[in-house]
């Protein structure tokens, strides 16, 4: 067994906030999550049952059945069989160390990382492999990025970057302006005013003193990296006032 984290993001993630919005779940921006996932490597069953030379790809079908397309079917995806046989792709039974919940999949699913989610198909039922590129609704009709709606549009595949960068530091209660953004005027606190300065050197003398902490009952790590630095410490508890912890 394999257990590795993954990041998992809907495909549809902040659809709610398209205009005009689609007709789906209206997801707003709280679609991603990680967890780790327990499971068997894909391609070591491929390798055991072993692939026709005609084989172009692997076709997975899940239990989750609707109508879409104006016609009832399951849920239908495919992998190429290079990206099938990449040794994270997992057939997972675990999440979080515990058995797959229903809404996750159980009791077996498809964890394919760095794909959208739409990807790792749940509540597996059947694996194919086939000798042309697969068809089916979820793969020529739905998941694809189109600026009209008379355009195909290319499939959605890779996760995209999703990312806010921020500063380090405490920002200002009132400015929210943290020492060393852009537009305040850098890490040396030029152009902070008399009071900005006073607190970024506060800051920096609390930075200091911090990485000099050795206390009795604590580890500390630091790390520095050019004006940027960052400390970690943990705190033990003595073992009779541990508390227990929920799952």
């Amino acid at each position: 067994a394999v257990t590795t984290a993954v990041t998992m993001e809907c495909a549809g993630n902040g659809r709610a906030l398209l205009s005009p919005r689609p007709i789906n779940q209206p997801w707003g921006l709280s679609a991603v999550s990680t967890a780790e996932w327990t499971g068997t490597p894909l391609a070591a069953l491929l390798a055991e049952a072993g692939l026709a030379d005609e084989a172009v790809e692997i076709v997975f079908t899940g239990l989750d059945e609707g109508v879409q397309g104006d016609e009832v079917q399951f849920y239908q995806r495919s992998l190429t069989i290079e990206e099938a046989m990449r040794p994270e792709v997992l057939l997972a039974y675990e999440m979080n160390r515990d058995p797959l919940p229903p809404p996750h999949g159980y009791p077996l699913r498809l964890i394919v990382p760095d794909w959208y989610g739409m990807t790792s198909v749940k509540w597996l039922d059947r694996i194919e492999a086939v000798g042309e590129p697969f068809e089916g609704y979820q793969m020529v009709s739905s998941y694809r990025i189109s600026r009209s709606a008379d355009e195909l549009g290319e499939p959605v595949t890779l996760l995209k970057v999703r990312a806010l960068m921020a500063p380090p530091g405490i920002p200002d209660f009132l400015t929210r302006q943290r020492p060393g953004q852009a537009g305040s005027g850098g890490a040396s606190g030029k152009g902070l005013g008399r009071a900005g300065r006073h607190r970024a050197r506060r800051g920096q003398r609390r930075r200091r003193r911090a990485l000099g902490r050795r206390r009795s009952g604590r580890s500390g790590l630091a790390v520095c990296l050019d004006r940027v630095v960052i400390h970690l410490e943990c705190h033990a508890r003595p073992a009779h006032t541990q508390r227990p912890r929920h799952r």
